[in-house]
This record gives C-alpha cells, structure tokens and sequence, in this order.
C-alpha cells in the first residue's frame, strides 16, 4: 500500500515516516517518485536500506535531499543496502 497507493499525500507519506518502522520507511522510499518532504524524512530517519533505496528514485528533489545528508554517511548507507551505482553515482556528481 506505501509502495504503490496513488491516494496517499506527501503530507500522509511524511507524517508516516515520522511515525512507523524502517519497513515503512522502506516501502515509501521504493515509491516511483518522492518529494523532496518526503525525501527529508527518509533521510533523516532512515538507516542504510531506507538511503539505498530511496538513492534510486529518478529525481532531483530526491537528489536534492540527499545531498543535503552527509556524503560519506550516504555512501556507506548506499553501498550497504546494496543501492544502484547509478543512483549512488548521482549522488555524487551533483555533490
């Protein structure tokens, strides 16, 4: 339902990821697209699984977002949830 429910807000999406597991976290950042509210929470609350999965949404708020977020912190997290290299060399290059 997090994953794939076209009725859900990022108002909704934003307060779950305050609120819920890193499960949820999970299948909110394996969304076709996240806003850059959205975005923010999974990053800060997120651990490496949320980053990496979230760091392979195609979008610029997203990116945004992550680049906001420590660098070596997010490479770490990337690379241990096992995340795209195309999304964690994104990552990069707009750093």
């Amino acid at each position: 339902v997090l994953k794939l429910s076209p009725v859900l807000t990022d108002s909704d999406l934003a307060s779950i990821a305050v609120t819920h597991s890193q499960a949820h976290l999970v299948a909110i950042a394996e969304r076709a697209t996240l806003s850059e509210t959205v975005t923010e929470v999974l990053v800060e609350r997120g651990d490496a699984q949320v980053l990496g999965a979230a760091s392979d949404v195609p979008s610029a708020q997203v990116l945004r977002a992550l680049l906001q977020a420590d660098v070596t912190g997010i490479a770490v997290a990337c690379r241990a949830a096992g995340a795209s290299q195309a999304g964690f060399s994104a990552v990069l290059v707009l750093r």
